[in-house]
């Protein structure tokens, strides 16, 4: 964990928070649930919101450290979370070589709806089609998700 800080302006209170992860799967898993249980607290997210930010968080951490890392302890993983409700930014860069991500979002868009229950190579789709927005950025070992948070039983009803 590198550390928090409260930004405000113009009375948007934005928080920012910076994670320094270990390639580890335990780690990530810890700094996952820290992450969700901050927003959760914080925010008190419903279902439907919860669901979609925890499986693309899961999906870009999971993708840091097998593709990005390959699995390589030494190596590290970096987050940061930005939040301004109703706007949620979580940023996840490796330092591994990177890949060409243009070509893969080409095939994403291709891809049929039922791969997405295939167990592998469903990553970028599902962040895709879960995040309201995903940009990728630095070789591709840079991977932005944007949420806007908004309850799902009652659209135009923000999240608290």
């Amino acid at each position: 964990m590198e550390g928090a800080a409260y930004l405000g302006g113009h009375g948007a209170r934005v928080f920012v928070k910076q994670y320094q992860i270990p390639a580890h799967p335990e780690a990530i898993h810890r700094t996952l649930q820290e992450i969700m249980d901050r927003l959760q607290q914080a925010y008190r997210l419903d279902e439907y919101n919860y669901g979609r930010v925890y499986i693309a968080l899961s999906e870009a951490l999971n993708n840091a450290y097998r593709h990005g890392c390959r699995q390589q302890q030494h190596m590290m993983i970096f987050v940061q979370v930005e939040l301004a409700v109703p706007h949620l930014r979580i940023l996840v860069r490796d330092f591994g070589p990177g890949f060409p991500y243009q070509q893969f979002l080409q095939k994403v868009e291709a891809m049929p709806p039922e791969l997405l229950e295939a167990p592998e190579g469903r990553g970028i789709l599902l962040m895709r089609r879960l995040a309201d927005r995903l940009t990728y950025a630095r070789r591709g070992t840079e991977v932005t998700l944007y949420f806007y948070l908004y309850r799902k039983e009652e659209p135009g009803q923000l999240a608290r």
